[in-house]
């Protein structure tokens, strides 16, 4: 047999105990996913244009406040929020922060499975973060939200326009990589690899500085 063959079959008859022998690199992160999935909604609103009329919130108390990032989907009053369970509530906006870019729902029901608002964050510079998120609205009403494993790169100072209209958010950010800022993303979680929360994703916006977007989450102390 030809040496190349000979190292060729080698490999392909080690490759199943190898595989058994690999570790899992999703298992660290499976119970975080889990207890983020439980407190993590679907927020539906009004669309208009380009701006898509639908996004992610947090439950932050027992009795239906949900946090979620500012956006046309919040136009009116009133909008529609599924919960983990798939059960359909109509959300009441109670307050709006234009300088944080957040907006607080409140919907008629129990949620005992809440995110608690840390007085410090929990991540710095190079930590892994998990983002769960309604990203392009792919999940059923009881399908659980789509899941992203990245870095945090920087934390930073933020100064951004939304396209070509300024926005008033100005304050720290967690800059991530590898966690893109894609459509019904914001107002979703991100969490550290134990489950705790490290901030809401935010909006897509742009760097004043370069022109270019950048992807980012408000640390859960603001």
């Amino acid at each position: 047999m030809r040496p190349t063959l000979f190292i060729l079959a080698l490999a392909l008859t080690a490759t199943p105990a190898l595989a058994a022998d690999a570790p899992d690199v999703a298992e660290p992160f499976l119970k975080a996913i889990a207890y983020a999935q439980k407190r993590c909604v679907k927020v539906y609103g009004g669309g208009a244009g380009r701006e898509h009329g639908y996004a992610t919130g947090l439950v932050v108390s027992p009795d239906g406040l949900i946090l979620t990032a500012q956006g046309i989907y919040l136009s009116e009053e009133r909008v529609r929020v599924v919960l983990p369970d798939g059960s359909r509530h109509t959300a009441e906006v109670l307050r709006r922060s234009e300088p944080l870019q957040a907006a607080l729902l409140k919907i008629d029901a129990a949620t005992p499975d809440h995110f608690t608002l840390a007085a410090e964050s929990p991540v710095d510079q190079g930590d892994w973060v998990l983002a769960v998120s309604n990203a392009f609205n792919v999940a059923g009403p009881e399908e659980p939200l789509s899941v992203n494993l990245g870095i945090v790169s920087l934390v930073a100072d933020l100064e951004a326009r939304h396209r070509t209209q300024d926005v008033p958010y100005e304050g720290e950010i967690l800059l991530i990589d590898a966690i893109t800022s894609n459509p019904g993303a914001p107002g979703g979680a991100l969490v550290t690899a134990d489950g705790r929360l490290a901030g809401m994703l935010g909006k897509l916006f742009q760097s004043t500085s370069t022109n270019t977007r950048i992807n980012y989450a408000v640390p859960a102390p603001l």
